[in-house]
Parts: C-alpha cells; structure tokens; sequence
C-alpha cells in the first residue's frame, strides 16, 4: 500500500541479515520509497550516499561486524535523518548520536519506517520548512510541506522506539 509521505522518497537501507534487509526494503517498496540498497559494508553505504540525494536511513549498528558510525556522521554532516537498528541495546551508540531514534531489531518494518519517516517530517519542521541544508529530492520537499504542524499518520502520538 502506497503512502505520499513516503513515494519517491531515496531510503538508503544498510542492513547485513538477508531477511530483515529484504522484508525492510519490501515494506519501503510498498509504501512507494526508493530503496538505496540494501547493503551490507560501510563502503558500499558511503559510495550510496554518493552517488544521488538520499532522503533518510535505516542503519544497522553493526554490519558484518563493522560499526556503522562513519555513515552516521556522513549523514548527520549533510543533515539526512536516519535511525539506528540492532539486535544490541543502544547503550552501544556514541554520544554524539544519542539522539538518533534506535529500534531493536523485533521492531516491526513498518514501525522502524513509520519512525524514520516521522524523523524526515520532524527534519523539515526544524529546518523552518526550507528543508535540511543539502537539496532535498522531491518526495522530501513534499514531506516537508506537509510537515508543519501536521501528525504523521504513520507515527501519531509518538517521537521514536
């Protein structure tokens, strides 16, 4: 089922299970995003973020055993909402992403998108409607229009897992 607060929008998804890779990226595919991946190593990640605008990302704290951290901070420096996963408590996060929205690996596919895609709406409302300072791809814009002062049906109530 398809969401406008999703269509077209660029999720790149760093996942190194084979199952919940692709149940994430058949739920991101459903809801109308684009998924960037999924892939499993940090290289590929970085070259992803590379190649085109990514809108947001779902980040598995350890990937094939390497930390995910310099994709995190590549992403924070270009002000793309992202969250962490992993089957670890996230006592494992850095302070300097202690604020990122964490979802234990049991958490639902649905419910880690409907928290990252309130995570791009809330991204929006901070950056005054004028979006994060990188260029926006279209389906973000749309979400940031559509961000001020509005509850996201996906997430109504709630700020993170």
């Amino acid at each position: 089922m398809k969401h406008a607060e999703v269509t077209d929008l660029r999720i790149l998804l760093v996942e190194d299970d084979f199952y919940s890779a692709h149940d994430l990226a058949d739920r991101i595919a459903a809801a109308g995003g684009r998924v960037l991946g999924p892939v499993a190593s940090v290289a590929a990640a970085l070259a992803l973020t590379h190649e085109g605008p990514v809108d947001g990302a779902i980040l598995d704290v350890e990937s094939h055993g390497a930390a995910i951290f310099a994709i995190a901070d590549a992403l924070a420096r270009r002000g793309v909402p992202f969250l962490f996963t992993a089957g670890r408590q996230p006592d494992i996060l850095p302070r300097r992403h202690s604020a990122v929205p964490f979802c234990a690996k049991q958490v639902s596919s649905a419910r880690k998108l409907a928290v990252l895609v309130e995570r791009i709406a809330r991204s929006a409302q901070l950056a005054g409607g004028n979006g994060p300072p990188r260029a926006p791809s279209v389906a973000a814009r749309r979400v940031m229009q559509g961000a001020a002062g509005q509850q996201s049906p996906w997430l109504p109530g709630a700020r993170a897992v």
